[in-house]
């Protein structure tokens, strides 16, 4: 049971698409997507190591609206929060809404069982998003 309790948590991941594109996202519909450095905030409170692992796989059957970024994009960097218990309210919630205040929010991604909106953030500047995901992680 403790490690269970170990491996639930709150990811960021630092993702770079190297060009400009349209990309078609499931049921949002295609989407211009800007070159630069994204972030995406993603929950997984029953087994982190095992979500942000899916995330890096470059093979995977398309489940979330960030599959559909990945397949032109890559991760350069994952960011965790571990979270204790298993009913704390929507954390990554409160997260997204901290990025929200220093980086352009990609509406509707990421974000179809919540209010926010969105999970996805935009940065032209790798650092930049960077340091904005490590301020709203304190």
């Amino acid at each position: 049971m403790e490690a269970e309790v170990r491996d639930r948590g709150l990811y960021i991941l630092l993702i770079h698409l190297p060009e400009g594109r349209e990309i078609e996202v499931g049921a949002l519909g295609s989407r211009p997507f800007r070159r630069g450095f994204y972030a995406y905030v993603g929950s997984a409170l029953g087994g982190l190591q095992g979500r942000v692992a899916r995330h890096l796989r470059r093979k995977k059957r398309r489940r979330w609206h960030i599959d559909y970024l990945l397949e032109h994009a890559h991760v350069k960097e994952v960011l965790t929060i571990p979270v204790e218990a298993k009913g704390e309210p929507r954390l990554e919630c409160t997260l997204a809404r901290g990025l929200a205040e220093g980086l352009y929010t990609i509406e509707g991604f990421g974000s179809s069982d919540c209010r926010c909106k969105g999970h996805l953030f935009y940065c032209p500047d790798f650092e930049l998003l960077r340091q904005n995901c490590l301020k709203a992680m304190k």
